[in-house]
């Protein structure tokens, strides 16, 4: 069950050291993180290691040389890592919200910010994961009102569109980091995905202050409903149910 810890484990390792974040040759890369994991799994596992851990380490070792492909063209592209696993303290209205982030990149040259965050899950697009579309048929949830900053006016392929917040996870990234530099980021998810093409690096192209702005309106009126007490009435349908499985099927 810590697949996805140990993954983020040893890329933050990587970004820690000086020497490995400059390689640029994807093979060099890989063997590095072939190393790191099998310390990692030794550090964990006193004595024989069992199968099905070692499965697990044999895709993960996949995964990461993966992963060494990407980063190796990132780099030779001129994104130099600035900070991982670094902790952000930053003010939406009178609170103070604390996030810590997986990764910041600068750009040698042009000196343009991304914050990014590592997924070992399956993600559409950064937006898609984000933003959901509202479209004609589809009601708003009950316990939304209707000019609840939850809805946000946007462009999905060059075409306006009305959508409704569902993560702000990145979003809040971003606006931790712009208080602190001044800059606005692009949010990026790098995928560490099952497969070579859910190993990738997508940004969320074309977020502005607009988006920003609409991202820090919803979170603070997130943060004002929990500082009332309001938590009701429920959502209605959910995109998951943890505890499913232990109905064994019934109601």
């Amino acid at each position: 069950r810590d697949f996805g810890n140990i993954a983020h484990d040893l890329l933050e390792r990587w970004g820690n050291d000086p020497e490995a974040r400059e390689f640029t040759r994807a093979d060099a890369l890989e063997a590095w993180f072939a190393d790191q994991l099998e310390r990692r799994v030794g550090e964990i596992f006193s004595g024989r290691v069992p199968m099905a851990v070692r499965i697990q380490a044999a895709a993960l070792r996949q995964r990461l040389g993966w992963v060494a492909q990407i980063q190796a063209c990132l780099r030779a592209e001129g994104w130099e890592t600035m900070e991982v696993e670094q902790e952000h303290v930053f003010e939406i209205g009178d609170s103070r919200v604390r996030a810590r982030i997986d990764r910041i990149d600068r750009h040698r040259e042009t000196g343009a910010l991304r914050v990014i965050d590592y997924k070992t899950g399956k993600f559409d697009s950064v937006e898609g994961y984000h933003l959901v579309k509202c479209i004609s048929r589809s009601a708003a949830p009950a316990h939304l009102p209707g000019d609840s900053p939850v809805f946000h006016d946007t462009v999905i392929k060059s075409k306006p569109a009305t959508c409704r917040w569902v993560n702000l996870q990145l979003p809040m990234y971003a606006m931790a980091v712009k208080q602190r530099l001044g800059v606005l980021p692009e949010p990026c998810i790098f995928g560490v995905g099952a497969t070579r093409a859910g190993v990738r690096l997508s940004a969320w192209q074309g977020f502005g202050e607009r988006d920003l702005e609409s991202a820090g309106a919803c979170t603070a009126w997130v943060i004002d409903q929990i500082a009332a007490g309001v938590f009701w009435p429920p959502a209605g349908a959910r995109s998951y149910d943890d505890f499913a499985s232990l109905a064994a099927g019934r109601p």
